[in-house]
């Protein structure tokens, strides 16, 4: 487990000691130390890092698996997870299943009542859920055409809705400006602790 966190460590560290870098290269130096380069210099070896990151996963506190790592991020990682029958790639901290910074549903009524929809263009094999206020919505089924009558969104000012209404739990209802049909699938609200998972979350691997 301490080589799991120690590469996801370094990875963060370096790529916001070089955030202009393209590459993504992990290069040990001369010296010992490593950096991120486009490409790694002379007498420099490349340092894979990330097969220790890919063999990871995230236990809850009574060691139950939530699921394999797919990749990490400063303060959280996401896992593939088991939901309903549908597999999700869902975003995890240690404090469990956070509220995610993006948040958007649509409706076909005007008024943001009624089934929930995620926009989907084409049938996915893993589903991204979105987490707000201890429920996950995440999408299920095949996309058919839907008419779209309004879309419940985060606002860009928290408590402030510049177009429609303030909703429970701050977010606003925003109307649709004009009639608007695109595929959908439904969205399936399952409360976080319906999961059976206890936090605190922690990263387990070789």
């Amino acid at each position: 487990m301490r080589s799991v966190k120690v590469a996801a460590v370094v990875v963060l560290a370096l790529v916001q000691q070089a955030p202009t870098a393209n590459g993504a290269v992990v290069c040990a130096t001369k010296k010992g130390s490593l950096a991120l380069r486009d490409t790694c210099k002379r007498k420099e070896s490349t340092v894979d890092l990330f097969p220790v990151v890919r063999s990871a996963v995230v236990r809850d506190a009574t060691g139950a698996l939530v699921g394999p790592v797919v990749d990490v991020a400063l303060g959280t990682s996401r896992v593939l997870l088991r939901v309903g029958g549908e597999l999700l790639i869902a975003t995890v901290d240690a404090s469990g299943f956070p509220d995610g910074a993006f948040f958007s549903l649509t409706f076909e009524s005007v008024d943001c009542t009624g089934q929930p929809l995620i926009p989907e263009a084409a049938a996915s094999l893993v589903g991204t859920p979105m987490v707000r206020g201890g429920i996950m919505y995440y999408p299920t089924g095949v996309p058919t055409n839907h008419p779209f009558g309004s879309t419940l969104v985060m606002p860009l000012v928290p408590g402030m809705c510049f177009v429609g209404t303030l909703q429970p739990g701050g977010l606003c209802c925003e109307p649709a400006p004009a009639p608007l049909t695109s595929p959908a699938v439904p969205a399936v609200q399952t409360p976080v602790g319906s999961l059976g998972f206890t936090a605190p979350f922690r990263i387990d691997g070789p």
